[in-house]
């Protein structure tokens, strides 16, 4: 029992060996058989070859999306040089120039003939596969764009001021049809909200188009939340387009104005911005008035009086 088993590992180690030499011998064969085939030059394949696009004033224009950069074509040739072309090794892309490149947006690959004859001459074209290369290049275009902070709309009874852009503009490069659809201005985002006291952050310049680009890329924001105060001014009427010989009948020599103003504020702002009137030209049929108050300082708000109806009166 033991000599067969002693027979039965030698005769697999026989067998384990000549396996060996088999295998290297197929190998060799096969090797040789695939060198020797690559040497035929009557092989017919279909290769991506690359091309190159050429066009004039190239830092003056842009590319829209991506350019094409390869042709599908039907050739034959050698084995050697259709194994190169198919991995690109060694090959000098097709040079396609484009006179006007604004106005041109696609080829048809049959124009591309007369180009491959003339610069590819190690296999012969049979045909074109690719149908049409298609293109986008426009314009390059700077424009000014300002920046304004968005509406920030803070909690009741709040306010925000001391508002701070800066740089209060941009200037913004790419595809002309793109920086021409930007309105005059661009809307500033501040990420967090609810803000309450102090801000003060850098933020980035972002396009929804990769292909536009703002110098500075970034921008800094900063203002303050306030509350509001409630004020009272005691003013004195003023009329407007009033004719000689017409007055008002006022039984008092001023009027309350309520309005409100950041907190920050309320013993700086100057109260003779707050003007009451009343317009002629705004006379109702029984001859009165209603008085009006208007401001032009941004810091007051919520401007307001009692509704008051002074009579109009001819001077004797």
């Amino acid at each position: 029992m033991e000599s067969i088993q002693r027979l039965w590992r030698k005769s697999g180690k026989v067998n384990h060996h000549r396996w060996k030499v088999i295998s290297m011998c197929i190998l060799a064969a096969t090797t040789f058989w695939f060198f020797n085939a690559l040497n035929k030059s009557d092989y017919t394949t279909t290769i991506n070859f690359p091309i190159e696009l050429i066009y004039p004033k190239k830092d003056s224009l842009i590319v829209v999306g991506e350019l094409p950069k390869a042709l599908r074509i039907n050739v034959t040739g050698g084995g050697w040089n259709l194994i190169r072309k198919s991995f690109g090794i060694g090959t000098n892309p097709l040079l396609v120039r484009i006179n006007a490149p604004v106005d041109t947006r696609y080829l048809l690959g049959n124009s591309l003939v007369p180009l491959i004859y003339d610069q590819i001459t190690t296999f012969r074209l049979n045909s074109v596969i690719t149908d049409t290369l298609h293109f986008h290049i426009e314009k390059k275009r700077q424009r000014t764009i300002k920046l304004v902070l968005e509406d920030l709309n803070p909690k009741e009874n709040h306010v925000v001021v001391d508002i701070r852009v800066d740089p209060d503009t941009i200037v913004v490069t790419g595809p002309e049809s793109y920086v021409n659809s930007l309105a005059d201005s661009m809307i500033v985002e501040v990420a967090r909200k609810n803000i309450t006291g102090g801000y003060d952050e850098v933020i980035d310049i972002e396009f929804e188009q990769e292909q536009l680009h703002s110098n500075p890329t970034q921008v800094s924001v900063s203002f303050k939340v306030d509350p509001l105060t409630d004020q009272e001014y005691f003013a004195q009427v003023t009329t407007r387009n009033f004719p000689l010989g017409y007055t008002l009948d006022m039984n008092s020599t001023g009027y309350v104005v309520k309005y409100q103003v950041a907190s920050s504020y309320q013993d700086s702002i100057g109260t003779h911005s707050i003007e009451v009137y009343a317009d002629f030209a705004e006379m109702k049929p029984d001859s009165t008035i209603k008085l009006k108050a208007q401001t032009n300082n941004r810091l007051i708000m919520e401007l307001k009086m009692d509704s008051t109806f002074l009579p109009v009166i001819k001077e004797r």
